[in-house]
């Protein structure tokens, strides 16, 4: 595998990422090595390498070159790390509810634990952090830099716009702001966020501060048309006040709640199976897992992660649950917790899935290009919502399946099923060919299958390997 530098790593110009032979090196420039040396020799490092840190060593130049590192790219830096490759990376606009405030409560402790440590966390991007399963790892680790007394949190609007907007605009109004996210790849504009919070976000001390005093700033610099031309004076912040600052908003987001009404959260009690058609369900998936020794697995259209869950019963050792209900996946991420690095959530569209986006349309892979090589997929109870409720046509709906992963169970759910009709109560149906017979013949194109028994008259199960 050719080396190549990681086009998202362009913003920081003391520091580069690349990819090399599936490991992931970080060339550090002069200035920015010396701090980062430091860095490494800390306590604070050595207590969260490899825990809240991404796990992560200096490497020399002989493995550089094994690797397959140019020379004259080694050349050009004066520290170079080697970092443990994560298994699956995911964006903030990929992310749940839960998945955002666990990322957010998560920062906010780890400056508290740097700045007590003498260090800062100059940067609050949320695209520094990444979740191994269902816990936020940091990954950037040129953002610590030595704190010095009387600094201000330099990195406080960030935060604002990467994280407490977008929770406290869900919070509030219940939008999707992880709909919102794509459009603002630096975090959520505070102005914009203010004229959308409702009046009695003004009563709220954490809002009103951190919001909208933040957005009647920035309106009257944009407003000012001249300059005197006297510098900014330097804000001298006592460390005890950061302090106190960073616990409050750490308490103020822990308050936040998921406003936005979910009709999947409850789909596990609330769905048309039987008892008996349901534990058929579950022993399709242990069994498919168990003789075709699945190790990884997408679990497309996972809602709460109940059969994620016993796919990692029965052999799976990482899942990637793709849902796009945000409430369903922050069930899920309470149901994993305790399963470290088990289980992915991923909050995803299959119409309007996450496109590449940022510079050149490089700096953010899209979600298919980051999908890692999986062994399986389920995909159970999804195709109706797709073909009907979106009108994609079927053969392009398996064809997208099957490119997901070799082998997998589909669930076909029949036109007469209750929710099917649901779908077809207000409108025409158009859909002739939504059969299972048209469903096997496109599905015998690209593999191979077998139907497999069941009580359920309304939903077969074909299990697929492809061709």
């Amino acid at each position: 595998m050719p080396s190549y530098k990681v086009p998202g790593s362009y913003r920081d110009p003391s520091s580069h990422v690349y990819l090399c032979d599936n490991r992931v090196f970080r060339g550090i420039k002069a200035d920015q090595a010396e701090v980062m040396k430091t860095f490494l020799s800390s306590s604070l490092f050595e207590k969260h390498n490899g825990t809240n840190l991404v796990s992560t060593k200096i490497s020399n130049e002989k493995s550089l070159k094994s690797a397959g590192l140019p020379s004259e790219v080694i050349a050009n830096y004066d520290l170079w790390l080697e970092h443990e490759k994560l298994k699956f990376l995911t964006f903030p606009y990929e992310w749940s509810f839960a998945q955002l405030k666990s990322a957010a409560i998560f920062h906010l402790k780890f400056q508290i634990s740097a700045l007590n440590a003498g260090y800062q966390i100059k940067d609050a991007s949320a695209y520094n952090i990444q979740f191994v399963g269902t816990n936020p790892i940091f990954i950037d680790l040129p953002s610590f830099e030595l704190y010095e007394d009387g600094q201000p949190w330099v990195a406080y609007k960030q935060f604002c716009e990467h994280f407490l907007a977008p929770l406290m605009l869900q919070h509030y109004t219940g939008l999707d702001s992880d709909k919102i996210y794509r459009s603002y790849p630096d975090g959520l504009d505070l102005v914009t966020c203010s004229k959308l919070f409702p009046m009695k976000s003004y009563f709220n001390l954490s809002a009103l501060g951190h919001i909208h005093m933040q957005a009647l700033a920035a309106r009257k610099i944009s407003s000012t048309s001249s300059q005197d031309g006297s510098s900014e004076k330097t804000i001298s912040v006592k460390k005890q006040n950061l302090l106190s600052m960073l616990r409050s908003l750490l308490a103020a987001v822990r308050k936040l709640k998921n406003k936005n009404a979910s009709y999947w959260r409850e789909y596990e009690k609330q769905n048309s199976y039987s008892t008996e058609t349901m534990a058929e369900k579950d022993q399709i998936i242990a069994d498919f897992v168990q003789k075709n020794k699945i190790k990884t697995m997408i679990d497309l259209g996972c809602n709460a992660g109940k059969f994620s869950e016993i796919a990692l019963n029965n052999g799976a050792e990482h899942v990637i649950g793709m849902d796009i209900d945000g409430g369903a996946l922050d069930i899920a991420m309470e149901r994993f917790s305790e399963r470290a690095g088990e289980f992915s959530p991923v909050l995803f569209d299959m119409v309007n899935p996450a496109p590449a986006l940022g510079w050149s349309l490089k700096e953010r892979a899209s979600i298919y290009e980051r999908l890692p090589k999986m062994d399986g997929i389920v995909c159970l109870a999804v195709i109706h919502h797709i073909v009907i409720a979106k009108n994609v046509p079927m053969q392009e709906f398996i064809d997208t399946v099957l490119s997901l992963a070799p082998k997998g169970i589909i669930e076909f759910v029949m036109k007469d099923d209750p929710m099917v009709q649901g779908l077809l109560a207000n409108r025409d149906d158009i859909f002739a060919d939504y059969t299972p017979e048209h469903f096997e013949n496109c599905l015998k194109n690209n593999a191979k299958f077998k139907k497999l028994d069941g009580t359920n008259q309304t939903r077969v199960f074909y299990q697929y390997e492809t061709v």
